[in-house]
């Protein structure tokens, strides 16, 4: 069986954001399967980035405060 390819930090990001094509997307998995240390990082990034998205989304629910509303109103349009 052929050794897994060496992957870069911003291929591993690429892969967090779910950006990468599917074939480096394999890449990496395979990457990640013969590297057991490195997959415990990845892991621990996407848990911090699901613990992120969880918070923002509570924010984004909120409704835009009235003030906030008319201010936008008077902002002139392009």
């Amino acid at each position: 069986m052929k050794s897994p390819e060496r992957v870069t930090d911003d291929e591993i990001q690429e892969y967090l954001d779910d950006r990468l094509p599917p074939e480096r997307k394999r890449a990496v998995e395979d990457y990640l399967a013969a590297h057991p240390e490195r997959a415990v990082e990845v892991k621990a990034l996407m848990r911090q980035q699901q613990a992120l998205r969880k918070l923002g989304s509570d924010i984004l629910d909120e409704p835009i405060p009235d003030r906030f509303k008319e201010i936008l109103g008077r902002l002139p349009t392009k």
